[in-house]
């Protein structure tokens, strides 16, 4: 099915499917990120989960996460901890945004994907 979509270029056709894979793995790091905050929050019905995840955005999630960390972790696993945190909140999720979202992709110009 998503080859019968059309693409205006072979170029657009790429973007896309980069675009694609980014929010694949971006979605595996989301996982893996509620699932340590579940861990953290002593949570063991499936249902609050959701209700938890669903309602909080990434930065929410890191920022409770942190401190739940700080008082459960060793803290020698707590600093490498936070620091992979900071590098998912302060550079990785950033730089996903700006893939994802902002339409400026080459030097400023509109992708003629978006047009």
């Amino acid at each position: 099915m998503p080859d019968e979509f059309y693409f205006p270029t072979e170029e657009s056709h790429k973007v896309a499917y980069q675009i694609g894979v980014l929010c694949v793995v971006w979605g595996g790091v989301e996982h893996l990120l509620n699932a340590l905050l579940a861990h953290h929050l002593d949570v063991k019905d499936v249902s609050y989960t959701e209700i938890i995840m669903g309602n909080l955005d990434l930065k929410r999630k890191l920022a409770i996460l942190k401190p739940l960390a700080l008082i459960n972790e060793k803290p020698n696993r707590y600093m490498r901890l936070e620091a992979a945190l900071d590098f998912i909140d302060n550079t990785m999720r950033p730089e996903r945004n700006k893939y994802v979202h902002d339409l400026s992709l080459h030097a400023g110009n509109i992708h003629p994907y978006f047009i």
